[in-house]
Order: C-alpha cells, then sequence, then structure tokens
C-alpha cells in the first residue's frame, strides 16, 4: 500500500470519481424530464437547453451529491435560481440600454465605454448570485429595499446578529 499521503490522495479521487458518476447517473436518470418541464415554462428549446445544462454544471461544482434525497426537488431549485439570474441579468441590460438611449446627447458613451459597463453589471450580477441565498437576500432587504436589519432578520427567519452578519459578510464580498 502507499503512504498515507498517498492514501490520503486515492480517498480524494475516489470521492471526485464518485461524484462524476453521481452526476453522469443523475444526468442521465432527470434530464429529459427537467427539460420538458422547462419547456412548459420558458417555450424556447434552446434556452432551455441552455439552463439545463448549466444547472448539471451548477450541480458538479457546489452540492455534494451523495446526500441528495430529491433529486428532482434540487434540480428544480437549481433551474428556478438559474432563470432569476437570467431574468434579472436580461432586466439589467434592458434598463442600461434604456439609460444610453433615453440620455441626452452629452453623454453618449461609446461603444467600448458602453461594453465595460456591460460587463461591470454582469460580473456584479455574478458576484451576487456567487453569495448564498441568506446573505444575498439579506444584502438586497437591506441595501436595496431599505430594510432595517430587524426586519431583515424576520423576513429570513434568523437572529437579527445572523441578519448583521449576512449583511457585514455581503458588504465585504462587494467591496473586493
Amino acid at each position: 500500500m502507499q503512504t498515507v499521503y498517498a492514501a490520503g490522495k486515492m480517498c480524494l479521487m475516489q470521492d471526485q470519481e464518485m461524484q462524476h458518476e453521481v452526476i453522469h447517473q443523475l444526468y442521465l436518470d432527470h434530464r429529459r424530464w427537467l427539460l420538458s418541464w422547462l419547456k412548459r415554462r420558458l417555450h424556447d428549446r434552446v434556452l432551455c437547453e441552455d439552463i439545463v445544462q448549466e444547472a448539471f454544471l451548477q450541480l458538479l461544482m457546489h452540492v455534494n451529491l451523495a446526500s441528495v434525497r430529491v433529486p428532482k426537488a434540487l434540480l428544480v431549485t437549481v433551474v428556478k435560481n438559474l432563470m432569476v439570474s437570467r431574468y434579472r441579468r436580461q432586466c439589467y441590460e434592458e434598463a442600461f440600454l434604456c439609460t444610453l438611449s433615453c440620455d441626452s446627447q452629452d453623454f453618449a458613451p461609446s461603444a467600448e465605454q458602453q461594453c465595460c459597463l456591460q460587463q461591470t453589471l454582469t460580473r456584479v450580477d455574478d458576484l451576487l448570485q456567487s453569495m448564498p441565498q441568506p446573505m444575498r437576500q439579506a444584502f438586497f432587504y437591506h441595501h436595496i429595499d431599505g430594510l432595517r436589519l430587524v426586519e431583515v432578520a424576520r423576513h429570513l427567519g434568523v437572529s437579527p446578529a445572523t441578519a448583521r452578519r449576512y449583511v457585514r459578510q455581503a458588504g465585504r464580498l462587494c467591496s473586493t
């Protein structure tokens, strides 16, 4: 047998291989169902394919699949979050383009500036989406909706100290 260090590496490799096998089986078992479920809501086959692929990639990268008891519920949750993220990004882009078209001739950013602004909005959205959902919700409730931390805590069903911690952590992530 190999040394303890090498054995630890073998264990890690086996865990990764198991994770890949689980995601592969999950993909085979549920992809068609998930695609059908999503098509009934979006009516755009190409967009549905993209979202389903992205959902499985997110699962592969972020979830310990061995502990999943109800895979369809997890898949639907991931897909719904991806749909919200896409919708939000689309709203940002539309608002940005509307602002550009409605602004006076004095402020007419170049195509390069427009691209830079759009990339910045995309990075901000990606940053917000990378936050755990309670932290992101706390951040939005506090900074966008203007709720006090006590109200944020009530909305999230957590203590005020936890709400404060979520808002601070989100602020630190945004300031980096």
